[in-house]
């Protein structure tokens, strides 16, 4: 197996939160980077705007990217320490003026360190209520972290 295709295997299968316990600490380090780069959203990416961002068959928006590539990857593994690690981001960075958001992302992080699969999905889901509406109107093509 060539070196590309057995590091596009690892990442995927760090992706998908398979355990590798058969491979080698260096070997799992480049897997973790590649699946990591994979995830991350890059802050150099261009910012859509919010009539070519989160529709079907657009992109999706920064923050939305960010979600999906964090928190619901984070949370389909059941990677509970970088899920935490990535409630405490979302909590650091809250929108101005949106109320409960930095308290909801806590919430979620000490839920995510208490690896309280139920308790994080009604939290994710009573943030959402609380905030997606006006965040996609006012926000939606805002590059992350302004």
């Amino acid at each position: 197996m060539s070196s590309v295709t057995r590091s596009t295997w690892l990442a995927a299968a760090l992706y998908t939160g398979l355990v590798l316990g058969s491979c080698r600490t260096a070997d799992k380090r480049e897997a973790e980077a590649e699946a990591s780069a994979l995830r991350a959203p890059s802050p150099t990416d261009a910012q859509p705007s919010a009539t070519t961002c989160g529709s079907s068959g657009s992109p999706d928006c920064p923050l939305q990217h960010w979600m999906k590539a964090t928190l619901q990857t984070y949370q389909r593994a059941r990677d509970y320490e970088h899920l935490s690690r990535a409630f405490h981001e979302l909590a650091e960075h809250a929108p101005e003026g949106y109320a409960d958001w930095q308290t909801q992302a806590e919430h979620g992080a000490e839920l995510a360190e208490q690896h309280d699969a139920d308790a994080i999905k009604h939290a994710c889901k009573a943030c959402h209520d609380a905030h997606r509406s006006r965040y996609r109107r006012e926000r939606r093509a805002a590059a992350l972290w302004e």
